[in-house]
């Protein structure tokens, strides 16, 4: 039988994650799907674990490659194999909830959509990862149609919109055609392919459903955009800067303006590196809000190498569709929570439906007790069943 989904695993030196992340997909309440691992040229066990698992599971293939060319050359390998109707994004250290692609499906179907994506529910090793979703922000409880403008304006500088290119969408591959990632683009890949198919008229909308979690580790987090990485955006941008609808263009602009501060300020942190002071200051002098980044980023540094996190311990959290006595966000911050809590979650509704109120407070409020605690999660019912799934800790302890 063909696949209905093909999801696409773009993979380098994932070896520590890889595992959970199959499983997770192994876990989906629809089994109609196949699994593409491009691995980028690993020089870890990657290849040996994804090859491990392939044998195991015929609906899992591996590319490898020789060397590293990046995240979007991996995928456009892939690509060239999909053959579902539906093309989904997974990477190699993140986890999906066991309903995601099912639900998604049906809330695709639901509001005719050729793009579909779902919140991200952020957790990590790192100190101060967890907590959050990426769409906690518009306290969504029903589906966001999300426009070429709100892309770009969600990347732009000083927005308050979360930026949406960091979802993982599924995507109807009829809508694809030959359109492909930008080999160029060791970062920013996602947004350029997404904003191209919103150009060419793909409906899109995202569920407010807490289904995929990001995950957040050192190697993720450290390196820095190099000059040659935002060289390579601002041209990508450039390349779809003409015939556009004017709000389009506005934002694309207003982005423009903040890549070319972004390069600015990693050229000055190069030369303050290299001890060239001077260079530094006429940068610093031509554009002075240059200084206050600088100390800005070393603090926010400082205060990542300072945080420890509260002392871990085992809680018990019962979660149900009943009232309880919830515990509070400051009681999680603080470690002052009971060995015993209650977590009030909304009951999941159709997809494409409007929640009761924002599942997003509920998946943000169970990251934060999993990062602070070894949670042992007791479902009361359907909704804490689902639930307990957006418990990290507790996510990769299934597979």
């Amino acid at each position: 039988m063909a696949e209905r989904i093909t999801v696409i695993m773009a993979n380098w030196c994932g070896a520590s994650y890889l595992a959970t992340a199959i499983a997770s997909l192994r876990r989906q309440t629809v089994s109609d799907w196949r699994l593409i691992i491009s691995d980028d040229g690993s020089d870890d066990d990657s290849v040996a674990i994804a090859q491990d698992f392939a044998r195991q599971d015929p609906r899992i293939d591996v590319l490898t490659a020789d060397t590293s060319s990046g995240p979007a050359t991996a995928r456009n390998r892939a690509l060239e194999r999909a053959k579902g109707e539906w093309v989904a994004i997974l990477d190699s250290d993140d986890l999906m909830h066991p309903e995601r692609l099912k639900r998604m499906l049906e809330g695709a179907e639901t509001l005719g959509a050729d793009v579909i994506a779902d919140d991200m529910v952020f957790f990590g090793t790192v100190p101060g990862s967890g907590g959050r979703t990426l769409l906690e922000p518009m306290s969504l409880v029903a589906p966001l149609e999300i426009t070429a403008k709100l892309w770009v304006e969600a990347a732009a500088p000083e927005t308050e919109l979360p930026p949406l290119g960091y979802l993982k969408p599924m995507i109807r591959r009829a809508i694809l055609g030959d359109l492909r990632y930008d080999p160029d683009l060791r970062i920013g890949e996602d947004f350029d392919f997404v904003l191209r198919l919103l150009l060419k008229g793909a409906k899109f909308h995202a569920l407010p459903d807490p289904m995929y979690l990001y995950r957040r580790h050192n190697a993720s987090i450290s390196h820095r955009l190099s000059p040659a990485a935002i060289g390579a955006m601002i041209r990508a941008q450039q390349r779809l800067s003409e015939g556009l609808d004017p709000a389009v263009a506005a934002q694309l602009a207003a982005r423009h303006r903040g890549l070319r501060k972004m390069a600015d300020f990693e050229a000055l942190v190069a030369n303050l590196k290299a001890r060239q002071f001077a260079a530094a200051a006429i940068k610093i002098a031509r554009r002075p809000s240059l200084a206050q980044d600088v100390l800005r980023s070393l603090a926010e540094r400082r205060k990542g190498k300072d945080a420890t996190g509260p002392e871990r311990r085992a809680v018990r959290v019962s979660l149900g569709a009943e009232e309880g006595a919830d515990v509070l966000a400051d009681e999680i911050a603080t470690a002052s929570v009971a060995e015993k809590m209650h977590v009030s979650v909304p009951k999941p509704v159709a997809p494409g439906a409007m929640w009761a109120s924002p599942p997003a407070k509920m998946a943000a409020k169970l990251s934060a007790l999993s990062e602070a605690n070894d949670v042992i999660p007791e479902a009361l019912d359907g909704a804490g069943a689902w639930a307990r799934w957006l418990l990290p800790q507790w996510a990769q302890e299934q597979a």
